[in-house]
């Protein structure tokens, strides 16, 4: 019996280091941290970018996807926009939240959606004593955030926990490189519409002369 035992663990030991082979590590997502709004939100928002970070996530500023979504006329958030911006910058996940003061606590709901499909997929409710969290309050939204974020399907292609090369400078370049080349289109346009309207003031004046011109003449034959 016990020399059964001693065969089988060496072949226990394989099997346990292909299912760990098999088992893909979980992907580095693209997290939009965008506003939350009421009072005393900032620090919130700073410790839930923090935790995000800290579970192995990449946090993109809010300056960002709201810079796209007003190029892209996609401000609202619901499934259809979201979903548009997230597919134009990259981004698997989009998180805001609320804070408000209700008898003495503060009630503290964080929204988070998905990039993919937009849609709503989680929202996390916590009371606070006060509008900050606690050590105990970190851990216990850790452990909700890493189950959220792990059902959330990448489209930003990451994967094994590498981390992506853009950052959020790339990303406020390309929205301001995309900036700039509307401006220069207007730009170009004003240019065109001034030359047409130029050429048109030259054209009534050349008609104008003309018209003189035809009536000295008749008045010449008389």
């Amino acid at each position: 019996m016990h020399m059964r035992f001693r065969a089988l663990v060496p072949a226990a030991l394989v099997l346990l280091a292909l299912v760990a082979i098999a088992t893909p590590a979980s992907a580095q997502l693209r997290v939009a941290m965008l506003e939350f709004e009421g009072s005393r939100s900032e620090g919130l928002k700073q410790d839930v970018s923090d935790l995000v970070r800290d579970i192995g996530h990449k946090v993109i500023k809010a300056k960002v996807y709201r810079k796209a979504a007003k190029r892209l006329r996609k401000k609202k958030l619901n499934a259809a926009h979201v979903r548009k911006v997230c597919d134009f910058l990259q981004i698997d996940s989009v998180v805001f939240g609320t804070v408000n003061a209700e008898r003495g606590r503060y009630i503290f709901r964080l929204m988070i959606r998905e990039g993919r499909t937009g849609k709503l997929v989680k929202t996390l409710t916590l009371k606070l004593k006060d509008a900050e969290l606690s050590s105990k309050v970190k851990k216990k939204l850790r452990s909700r955030l890493i189950r959220v974020f792990d059902s959330i399907e990448p489209i930003a292609g990451g994967g094994g926990g590498e981390v992506v090369a853009d950052d959020d400078e790339e990303e406020e370049e390309e929205v301001r490189a995309s900036a700039r080349e509307r401006a220069e289109a207007r730009a170009a346009e004003r240019r065109e519409k001034k030359a047409r309207a130029k050429e048109a003031r030259a054209r009534k004046a050349r008609e104008r002369k003309a018209a003189a011109a035809r009536k000295r003449k008749e008045r010449k034959a008389r």
